[in-house]
């Protein structure tokens, strides 16, 4: 009986140890009330969740964003202000914000490239407005991402023009002068 408390307890110490953090980042409509609990709406269009789950410090894998699907993600690494995703067992660029420059991006339907648009400032948050190209197709309706170096996509403008704001990162909803700035 001694043995079997013993094991469980290493067992249970071990999952501790072991597991990893992971947050939850709502998208919501800028236009709503920030501060209300709301049902999303349906479809990456208007609202959705991530989840992301740490490896490590400056490791992670992020659902949703860039695949908008909860069981794909997106394993990334940031280091020295570069952000990497994996790409079939490799570390490729994603995008520096040293140097404003975008790399690649592989998903679903093939590699996409990070195009870099330009540098904003918003509230405390200097933001990279980027886009993903396909190599495959063109699209005259893209969505733009604007990116913080240290917590990844903020807001998002749908290629419909609904800007969804990222719920811990923003607790009133922007106004129309920092919209119109997008």
């Amino acid at each position: 009986m001694k043995n079997c408390l013993i094991l469980l307890s290493f067992l249970l110490l071990r999952g501790v140890c072991y597991s990893q953090p992971v947050r939850k980042f709502e998208y919501i409509v800028n236009e709503r009330p920030l501060e209300i609990d709301h049902a999303t709406y349906m479809g990456m269009e208007l609202e959705f969740n991530t989840q992301r789950s740490y490896l490590g410090k400056n490791e992670f894998k992020e659902t949703r964003l860039f695949t908008g699907d909860n069981n794909q993600y997106i394993h990334y690494k940031i280091t020295n202000g570069k952000w990497y995703t994996k790409s079939r067992n490799d570390w490729v660029l994603f995008y520096n914000f040293k140097s404003n420059k975008g790399g690649k991006l592989c998903v679903l339907d093939g590699d996409r490239k990070v195009l870099s648009h330009k540098k904003l400032f918003i509230r405390n948050y200097a933001l990279h407005k980027i886009a993903l190209e396909s190599n495959k197709s063109y699209s005259s309706h893209t969505p733009y991402y604007y990116f913080e170096p240290n917590k990844g996509v903020v807001i998002i403008r749908t290629s419909t023009g609904i800007n969804l704001v990222r719920k811990d990162c923003f607790k009133i909803p922007l106004t129309e002068e920092e919209q119109a700035y997008l």
